[in-house]
């Protein structure tokens, strides 16, 4: 799992790794509000979501927003808050049909 905090430079590293993707990158985002001024306690608790980062660089959440860019929902979140994203790491899985055809040679 890979952690970006609200940096203006890991922010521009990060939109530039995710470009050069050719999948959606799945992470998990948690924000609150607590520069904004609200009478809602809620608002100001901790927020969380799951969003994904498309390669042509639209970014949505699991809560039905959405930002054109990473840049901007960076931009937006630093207005409001604080917040924490997590980048979940691709796991590769060994091709199954591979490791098979692999034991029939060996049998």
């Amino acid at each position: 799992m890979i952690v970006s905090q609200p940096v203006s430079t890991s922010q521009v590293a990060v939109a530039a790794i995710l470009a050069r993707r050719r999948t959606p990158q799945l992470f998990f985002l948690e924000w609150n509000n607590s520069k904004t001024k609200t009478r809602d306690p809620d608002k100001q608790r901790m927020q969380e979501a799951w969003g994904t980062c498309y390669p042509n660089g639209l970014v949505t959440l699991d809560n039905g927003q959405r930002f054109e860019s990473l840049a901007e929902m960076h931009h937006l979140l630093d207005l409001h808050g604080q917040y924490t994203i997590s980048w979940l790491e691709e796991e590769r899985v060994p091709d199954a049909t591979a490791h098979t055809k692999e034991s029939l040679f060996h049998a």
